[in-house]
C-alpha cells in the first residue's frame, strides 16, 4: 500500500516590504460611503494552513481572515528567544562543532553536529515551548544549517520557529492542522532586480541570460491574455541576497517575532527527527519538511495561477511553457501566470536529468487548479516518476527527501551564490528623496493610449490641501495621473504589481476642489488581494483624474507607500477603414524625362495585406511598359510608387494626356479620392515666346517655426498657350529633412495664366544653430523659357532655438508630421495627425 503523503505547502503571507513603512490595511468600502475608521486587516496578503481533511488526507487551504490575522500576529504571543545564532565557526579537539555566539537570553552553547557555513547565516528565533523540546529545536537548527552550508552569499536571515500544541502562543484551531508557515515578501522594480542579478552573476551563462532580460517589463500570460510586469516579487531573504533590501547587521536587535519568515508545527503529529538512520514507517521526515519550508523563505515562491493577475515572482521569471524559452528568447517569451497546462523552469543550465527544463506544479497559489499542487513547487514526483528536489510538493510517510543540485541551481538563478566565497552584496538603491513629481493634482502624470502600464513610487508623497478623502481610508500619501479616454466604453485600472496596500480612485473635474468621483476601490479581494482594481464606463474625449493612495493601518505610521505599478485597459477607437488613392489630383512629366513616378497612398488601418488594380488609359501610346498591374500593400505599408516609361518624340504639338485609374481594392479596403487622375505628357519641341521667373527678391527669409515658405513663379510674354516649369530645392548649409523637406514638382500654367504659388516645408527642430541657407531653382520648362536673371531664389531659415532641446523624433506629433513631410510633401490634416499620433 502506498504510504500517505504530507503536502508541503507554505503560508504565502504577502508582507510587502518597501522603502518605508508598509503597514497593515483595512476593509474595502463601497463608493460614496463615508471613510471607514482604521480597521486592521492584519499583515497584508494570503495565508494558508496545512490540515488533515475528513478523508484522512493532508492538504492545503487558504486561511480565512481570522486565521490570517492570528498567524501573522505571531509577535503578539508566545515568549521567544534566539535559539540559534548562525552557522558554526569552529570545531573542538573532540570534533564537536561549537555554534556561533547566541543572544544573551540563551543558555545553550553546544548543539548538534553541523557544517561550517559557506557564507549564509540563518538565525532562529524560537519559543519557550520549542526550547523545552531539545529534539525539535536541534532538528530546526540542522535544517537551517543545510542551507547555510551550501549558499555562500554572506547575508543574515532571521526565521521564527515553533513546535508544540500552539503556534506562537495561539492554539492550533483544529486537531487536523499539521502546521502553519509564512514568508515575508519584497517587491522590486524589474530594472533594479535585473541590475542586481547581473552584478551577482559570476558566469558567462548567467550573464547571457540576465542581459536578455528587459529592463522595463517582462511579458506574462494569464488565461490567454498578456500583461507587462514592471515589478518582481521575491522573498525578503532573496532581496537581502541581491542587496535590494538591507542586510541584518545585528540580528540580536531584530524584535522577536519579526523575522523574515515563520514556521510552526503541531506536536500532535508523529515525526522522525533524525534522518541519519532513515525515516521510520508511518512517520513524517521533520528535517525534510523544515528544510522545504526554509526553502520557501529563501525564495521558492510563485504568484502564478491566482484568481487575479499578479506580478511575477523571482521564480516566475523563469516559468515558461515547455520548449518555449531559450537563451536567445529568454527576454521576449511570455512567463506563465496561468494555472494548469504544462509549465517548466528554464535557467539555461543543465540539470540533474541532462536537460535545461524542470517541470513545475501548476495548481496556482491555492493548489486547487491544474495538477492540484501549489505553484511554488517542483512537479510532484508522484506524477512524473522522478524526484526533482526538496521543493517537491508532497512527502510520503517513511520517505526521506533531500536537497538536490536542482534546488541549489534554482536559488543560484534567483541571485544567491553557491560554494565559493563572494563579497557582501552592494547596499540597496537609495530611497527617493522629496515628494514624487506627481505628488500634486496640478502636476499629474499623463497616461496615453487605450492600454498601458506605468511604474512610479509614492515614497515622500503627501496629502494636498483640499484633496478629497478617497474611500476606505483617510490615506495621506497620494499621487495623481491624468488619462483622456480615446473611445467610449469600459475602462479598467488596477495597481497589481504595486508593493503596498493601495487605494485607487477615479474622478472628473478640472481642479482639486471641483472633482466628482466616478469609481473607487480598496482591495481586489477584501483583505486578501490588497492591490486595487476598478472598472467604469468612459466617455471618449473626457479626461479622468486617477489618484493612488495608501491605506492606513497604524496611525503612528500613516498611509502605506512604495512602488506603484498602475495598469489600464480600455476600449480603443475603431481603426479607420483603409482607403487607397492617388497622392495628387494630376501628374505631369516633360517628354524628354522619359519616365514618371506615380505615388499611390493607403490611409487608415494598414494592418492587413491589401491589393488594388492600377490601369493606364491612353490614345497616343506615349506611356509604355506595364500599363495594367496589381499593387500589393504589405501589412504596415502606406504607399507605393508606380514607375511609368514615357516615349519622347521630336514632333511639335500640344502634348498628350493619359488617364490613370485605381480599381478593385481587396480585403476591406475602399477607393479614396482621387481614384482617377490625368497624366500630362508635356511637349518640349515648340512654344510661343514667353518666360518664367521667381517673383520678389532673389534672397528671402523664413522663420523656422513658420512651417513653410510660399514662393511665387510668374510668366510673362505670349501667354496664349499652356506652359510647364519644373522646380527643385538645392541643398546648402541647410540640410534636407533636418531643416527643410526636399521638393521637386512641375507647375502647369493654363493659357493666359500668369502666376503660380507653391510651398516648401520647413522643419521646426529643437537644435540651437546658426541661420542656414538653401536654394530653390527652376530646372526645366516646356512651352516657356526660364529667366536667366530670376531662375533661382535663395532662402534663409532663421533659427528659433536659444539652446538644444529634446529630439523632436521623441515627440509623437513631430514624428508623424515629419512623415507627412517626407512621404506626402504636405502638412498633415487634423484627422490624420490625430489618428497616427495615437497609434
Amino acid at each position: 500500500m502506498k504510504p500517505r503523503r504530507t503536502i508541503l505547502s507554505h503560508l504565502l503571507a504577502l508582507l510587502l516590504s518597501c522603502a518605508g513603512a508598509c503597514a497593515p490595511a483595512a476593509r474595502a468600502q463601497s463608493v460614496g460611503a463615508q471613510p471607514a475608521p482604521t480597521l486592521s486587516k492584519g499583515r497584508a496578503g494570503e495565508a494558508f494552513v496545512i490540515y488533515r481533511n475528513e478523508a484522512g488526507e493532508t492538504t492545503c487551504r487558504v486561511a480565512d481572515a481570522d486565521e490570517r490575522r492570528r498567524i501573522m500576529g505571531r509577535g503578539a504571543g508566545g515568549e521567544m528567544r534566539i535559539i540559534y545564532a548562525g552557522a558554526p565557526q569552529m570545531r573542538t579537539a573532540s570534533g564537536v562543532v561549537v555554534e556561533a555566539p547566541k543572544g544573551p537570553a540563551s543558555s545553550d552553547t553546544i548543539g548538534p553536529l553541523l557544517f561550517p557555513s559557506a557564507g549564509l547565516r540563518i538565525v532562529l528565533h524560537g519559543t519557550t515551548q520549542l526550547s523545552q523540546n531539545q529534539t525539535a529545536r536541534n532538528a530546526f537548527i540542522v535544517a537551517a544549517n543545510r542551507w547555510e552550508s551550501l549558499i555562500s552569499t554572506p547575508v543574515t536571515v532571521v526565521i521564527d520557529v515553533d513546535f508544540g500544541t500552539t503556534a506562537f502562543g495561539d492554539p492550533f484551531p483544529s486537531s487536523d492542522i499539521l502546521g502553519e508557515t509564512g514568508t515575508e515578501e519584497f517587491v522590486s522594480r524589474l530594472a533594479d532586480a535585473r541590475q542586481r542579478l547581473l552584478a551577482n552573476s559570476p558566469t558567462a551563462t548567467e550573464q547571457q541570460l540576465y542581459n536578455s532580460l528587459p529592463s522595463a517589463a517582462v511579458t506574462t500570460e494569464r488565461n490567454g491574455s498578456t500583461f507587462n510586469s514592471t515589478t518582481v516579487m521575491m522573498s525578503l531573504s532573496n532581496a537581502r541576497a541581491l542587496g535590494l533590501a538591507p542586510d541584518i547587521s545585528n540580528p540580536d536587535a531584530v524584535a522577536l517575532g519579526a523575522g523574515d519568515a515563520s514556521i510552526a508545527f503541531n506536536s500532535s503529529f508523529s515525526y522522525d527527527f533524525n534522518p541519519d538512520n532513515g525515516i521510520s514507517s508511518g512517520l513524517v521526515d521533520f528535517d525534510a519538511v523544515a528544510t522545504h519550508e526554509i526553502g520557501h523563505a529563501l525564495g521558492f515562491l510563485s504568484e502564478s495561477g491566482g484568481p487575479v493577475y499578479a506580478a511575477a515572482s523571482m521564480w516566475d521569471v523563469f516559468r515558461f511553457r515547455p520548449g518555449a524559452a531559450s537563451a536567445a528568447t529568454f527576454g521576449s517569451t511570455p512567463r506563465v501566470m496561468s494555472a494548469g497546462g504544462q509549465q517548466v523552469y528554464f535557467n539555461n543550465q543543465t540539470n540533474t536529468f541532462g536537460t535545461q527544463e524542470l517541470e513545475l506544479s501548476t495548481g496556482g497559489p491555492f493548489g486547487s487548479a491544474g495538477d492540484g499542487s501549489q505553484s511554488s513547487h517542483w512537479k510532484d514526483d508522484d506524477l512524473t516518476g522522478r524526484y526533482i528536489g526538496i521543493m517537491d510538493p508532497t512527502l510520503g510517510s517513511g520517505v526521506r527527501s533531500v536537497i538536490t543540485n536542482n534546488d541549489t541551481l534554482a536559488l543560484d538563478s534567483f541571485g544567491y551564490s553557491l560554494g565559493a566565497s563572494v563579497p557582501h552584496p552592494a547596499p540597496p538603491p537609495p530611497a527617493p528623496t522629496g515628494p514624487p513629481a506627481n505628488d500634486n493634482f496640478a502636476a499629474a502624470t499623463t497616461l496615453q493610449g487605450a492600454a498601458g502600464t506605468i511604474t512610479g513610487d509614492s515614497t515622500g508623497a503627501t496629502r494636498e490641501a483640499g484633496e478629497p478623502v478617497h474611500p476606505a481610508s483617510p490615506g495621506g500619501r497620494s499621487v495623481w495621473f491624468n488619462w483622456t479616454a480615446p473611445a467610449s466604453g469600459s475602462a479598467t485600472f488596477d495597481t497589481e504589481g504595486s508593493s503596498f496596500d493601495t487605494i485607487l480612485a477615479v474622478y472628473t473635474g478640472g481642479s482639486l476642489g471641483a472633482l466628482t468621483r466616478i469609481a473607487a476601490n480598496d482591495d481586489i479581494q477584501q483583505g486578501t488581494f490588497t492591490n486595487s482594481r476598478l472598472t467604469f464606463t468612459a466617455t471618449a474625449g473626457t479626461t479622468y483624474r486617477i489618484a493612488v493612495d495608501g491605506f492606513i493601518n497604524d496611525a503612528s505610521v500613516g498611509a502605506e507607500f512604495g512602488i506603484i505599478q498602475l495598469n489600464w485597459s480600455a476600449s480603443a477607437p475603431p481603426p479607420l477603414a483603409a482607403t487607397i488613392q492617388f497622392a495628387s489630383a494630376a501628374y505631369s512629366v516633360v517628354e524628354h524625362e522619359r519616365s514618371a513616378g506615380i505615388l499611390v497612398t493607403r490611409a487608415g488601418d494598414a494592418s492587413a495585406q491589401q491589393f488594388v488594380t492600377f490601369n493606364v488609359q491612353q490614345s497616343a501610346s506615349r506611356v509604355q511598359g506595364n500599363t495594367s498591374q496589381t499593387l500589393a500593400f504589405a501589412p504596415g505599408e502606406t504607399f507605393k510608387i508606380v514607375a511609368l516609361d514615357i516615349a519622347d518624340d521630336a514632333t511639335p504639338g500640344p502634348g498628350d494626356t493619359a488617364t490613370l485609374t485605381l480599381s478593385n481594392p481587396t480585403n476591406g479596403a475602399s477607393l479614396g479620392t482621387p481614384a482617377s487622375v490625368t497624366l500630362n505628357i508635356l511637349d518640349d519641341d515648340t512654344f510661343p515666346a514667353n518666360t518664367v521667373q521667381f517673383a520678389g527678391p532673389a534672397s528671402q527669409t523664413v522663420g523656422e517655426s513658420a512651417g513653410k515658405i510660399d514662393l511665387i513663379v510668374t510668366r510673362t510674354g505670349d501667354l496664349s498657350q499652356e506652359a510647364f516649369v519644373t522646380y527643385a530645392t538645392v541643398q546648402g548649409d541647410a540640410l534636407e529633412t533636418r531643416d527643410y523637406t526636399f521638393a521637386r514638382a512641375t507647375l502647369r500654367f493654363a493659357p493666359n495664366e500668369a502666376s503660380k504659388t507653391f510651398s516648401v516645408l520647413i522643419t521646426d527642430d529643437s537644435f540651437a544653430e546658426l541661420n542656414e541657407l538653401f536654394n530653390v531653382q527652376l530646372v526645366s520648362a516646356v512651352g516657356t523659357t526660364i529667366s536667366n536673371a530670376n531662375g533661382v531664389v535663395s532662402v534663409q531659415i532663421i533659427d528659433n532655438d536659444a539652446q538644444n532641446g529634446p529630439n523632436p523624433l521623441d515627440n509623437s506629433t513631430s514624428y508623424v508630421r515629419l512623415h507627412y513631410h517626407d512621404f506626402l510633401n504636405r502638412e498633415p490634416d487634423t484627422s490624420g495627425l490625430n489618428f497616427w499620433t495615437g497609434e
